[in-house]
């Protein structure tokens, strides 16, 4: 398998163009102001994308999208694993996530190291289904 490079970006016409390619739709133009885009690269193609949003001081809400990140092999989780407290710099302590219960996307976020922190019942619509969503959560170490 090749090599998986974790590459921060902020060329928002590439991910906009990933976003449309991998979701199926026209997607609006990425937040770069208060967003972290970091592009899951394995050998020279992009295979997902990695955000980070700013929510407070303290925390990140952090999501993936791709197909190396809905499914990924043991390299891609590892990698992505390594990669995640590399965002805990300086006042951030905290990644959450919001994902589908049940999906691809909850699975892969414990193979990256979050932890299931609660359920908002009925929250959304996807494809005409109401569905649960999961809140992931992944904490800074304390020494």
């Amino acid at each position: 398998m090749s090599d998986v490079k974790l590459v921060r970006t902020q060329n928002a016409e590439k991910i906009q163009e990933l976003l449309a390619q991998w979701l199926g739709s026209e997607v609006p133009p990425p937040d770069l102001t208060r967003t972290l885009w970091t592009a899951v690269i394995i050998g020279d193609t992009p295979e997902g994308l990695i955000t980070a949003t700013v929510l407070t001081p303290s925390e990140f809400r952090v999501g993936w999208v791709g197909p190396a990140l809905m499914t990924p092999s043991k390299q891609v989780a590892h990698a992505v694993r390594h990669f995640l407290p590399t965002l805990m710099k300086g006042p951030i302590i905290k990644l959450t996530a919001a994902v589908g219960s049940g999906k691809p996307a909850e699975s892969a976020g414990m193979k990256f190291g979050f932890k299931r922190e609660g359920i908002n019942r009925a929250s959304r619509y996807v494809a005409d289904e109401l569905i649960d969503d999961v809140y992931l959560g992944l904490t800074k170490a304390v020494a």
